[in-house]
């Protein structure tokens, strides 16, 4: 594969940082049965200091599927300007 790098130090003005953050609703997948004796709101793995307790396991009941959750996400990548459009290595 022949290399960008003579090109890009001709139009090295033209290259550009990408820097995109955000939220999405994302939902909770629902626990199986079997596991629920184990994460329900009644387990030790739910109570005050366990390290389990703010997880989907033990939130809404412990049957998760408790609908959408907010969650961040963020991305970074590069790209180069040509004749007006934006060109990434996606």
């Amino acid at each position: 594969m022949p290399s960008l790098a003579p090109m890009l130090e001709k139009v090295m003005p033209s290259v550009v940082s990408i820097n995109v953050e955000g939220s999405t609703t994302v939902n909770t997948p629902r626990m199986p049965r079997n596991f629920q004796q184990f994460f329900g709101d009644d387990s030790p793995f739910c109570q005050d200091g366990s390290p389990f307790q703010n997880s989907p396991f033990c939130q809404g009941g412990g049957n998760g599927g408790n609908g959408g959750q907010q969650q961040k996400f963020m991305a970074l990548g590069s790209g180069v300007i040509i004749d007006a459009a934006l060109i990434t290595p996606a």
